[in-house]
């Protein structure tokens, strides 16, 4: 089987498409959103990637879907991370940054985490 080679850069660059995805899954990335997520990762380790990715989704418009299933792939493929609970945080405060969490970015988050936990779960051990 062919398995991507998933390093921290993509790692990285995967946590800005999903932040990316609920930022815009109301509808429109707003304003305090990224704003909200730059402060987050301007001083980060990982930060400048996190950014690039979610500038990229951005100008590119592209589909919530889209970068929402990236993303989840990537972080599977990387297996378990000690940075996830900081990022299921992270998407939160961005979420909030803009009026409040609405119930589509809730139900993305919450959404993300059962799947990244099933993804991980079901990844096969390796050695």
């Amino acid at each position: 089987m062919d398995r991507m080679i998933v390093n921290k850069e993509k790692l990285f660059e995967a946590f800005g498409e999903l932040i990316y995805a609920v930022a815009k899954i109301d509808g429109t990335v707003q304003p305090e959103e990224i704003e909200k997520m730059k402060s987050l990762f301007q001083y980060k380790k990982g930060g400048e990637e996190v950014i690039w990715s979610f500038n990229y989704e951005t100008k590119n418009d592209n589909k919530v879907k889209d970068a929402y299933e990236k993303a989840l792939s990537v972080m599977i493929e990387f297996g378990s991370y000690s940075g996830y609970p900081e990022l299921i945080r992270i998407l939160n405060e961005v979420a909030a940054a803009s009026n409040g969490i609405d119930e589509s970015e809730k139900f993305l988050i919450s959404r993300f985490e059962e799947d990244l936990l099933r993804g991980l779960r079901a990844r096969p051990i390796d050695g």
